[in-house]
């Protein structure tokens, strides 16, 4: 974000995205303080200056107690500018989880005086029920309160941090939570929901299909849209990956690719789901996947994430190179100095291992 100064305590701020906005910096009864003023192109630079004469001649009390209900909305809009979030369902993500779980105590409380002990009794119910929320909430809640020290909204440290601070009132994370990986249905189960999809062809059973034939992202498969897909390739773009370090991710399509996509329905993306314009929804795809892989009660079931794992087990046991593998995957591979020898994303390689791979599906005497 960038600022300049149009007049005494009166700065414009400019955000990546274009959008400029008023700003009031100044000293009230000893204390730093900044407020927004509004939009550039809605308040006049006139009606900017009278709002800094306004602020100037409040009381000291009426200026020194900005909240933390108060700043977290324009501490998040600039986090989420400078850390580039990519789409609407992280930043989402970052506004119900600190609405959820951090505002219900810490709202009105002044951001310059919220303590350890404050953010402790904020984190300490989730920590215990959803510990990997918890840690999501605790990192969020560190950047929102760095965002104040930097814009001289408090002086005192961050009451968030872990070293050294909550770390001495919190379990560590690992103890408190084990990870759990996305259960990977068997090559067995995936034979049987290739010849299922294959025989009941429907918009749903293809965006399946494409899942198990390319290994890719659930949301990857199901946001495809037909301008992606020039000739046997598929270009999954950066912003549509979860890991987008390696930029574009180009997928061969093999025989079973191509007959995932002949089962399309939509002319801007492949499969379109019961709201016109719209891609399938993953709750449709996810259903369809348990019912035809079902596992014995008490077991976890089979999700769409770890048809990847199966993937690359697969990989594994018959002799793939791990490059060819992982780049399949749309994973980083290797250290920032292979990545930065090492550029080829191995298309041709992949060309002939995604249809191995088909093959290997509509085979059933391969093990």
């Amino acid at each position: 974000m960038k600022k300049r100064k149009v007049a005494d305590n009166l700065y414009v701020y400019s955000r990546d995205n274009g959008q400029e906005y008023y700003v009031f910096r100044g000293t009230i009864g000893g204390k730093r303080i900044e407020r927004s003023i509004g939009p550039v192109q809605s308040i006049g630079l006139r009606d900017a200056k009278y709002q800094v004469a306004a602020f100037l001649t409040q009381a000291p009390e009426e200026t020194a107690t900005d909240t933390f209900g108060e700043i977290l909305p324009k501490a998040l809009a600039d986090i989420f500018s400078i850390r580039r979030l990519k789409t609407e369902e992280q930043r989402t993500a970052w506004r119900v989880s600190l609405e959820q779980h951090a505002l219900p105590t810490l709202k009105d409380m002044p951001v310059a005086k919220i303590s350890r002990e404050d953010v402790f009794k904020a984190l300490s119910s989730v920590w215990s029920t959803y510990p990997a929320m918890g840690q999501h909430v605790r990192q969020r809640l560190e950047a929102v309160f760095s965002w104040a020290i930097v814009h001289e909204l408090r002086s005192a440290a961050n009451p968030a941090v872990w070293r050294g601070n909550l770390e001495l009132l919190l379990p560590r994370f690992s103890l408190v939570s084990k990870t759990q990986h996305r259960e990977a249905p068997t090559m067995g189960e995936l034979r049987y929901l290739t010849r299922y999809c294959l025989s009941h062809p429907c918009p749903v059973n293809g965006c399946i299909l494409l899942i198990i034939a390319t290994a890719c992202r659930m949301n990857e498969a199901a946001g495809a849209m037909r301008s992606e897909i020039v000739g046997d390739v598929w270009t999954i773009p950066a912003a549509r990956q979860k890991v987008d370090r390696n930029g574009d991710l180009r997928v061969p399509l093999s025989s079973l690719a191509k007959a995932a996509l002949s089962m399309a329905n939509g002319e801007v993306f492949f499969f379109e789901g019961r709201t016109p314009g719209k891609h399938v929804a993953a709750a449709a795809f996810r259903a369809k996947i348990s019912f035809h892989c079902p596992r014995p009660e008490g077991e976890p079931r089979v999700t769409t994430h770890g048809i990847r794992s199966t993937f690359r087990d697969w990989c594994a046991t018959h002799g793939i190179p791990d490059a060819e593998a992982e780049k399949a995957l749309g994973h980083v591979w290797g250290s920032s100095v292979t990545r930065a020898y090492y550029r080829t994303d191995l298309l041709e390689q992949r060309r002939a291992l995604m249809q191995r791979w088909a093959d290997a599906l509509t085979n059933e005497e391969e093990p």
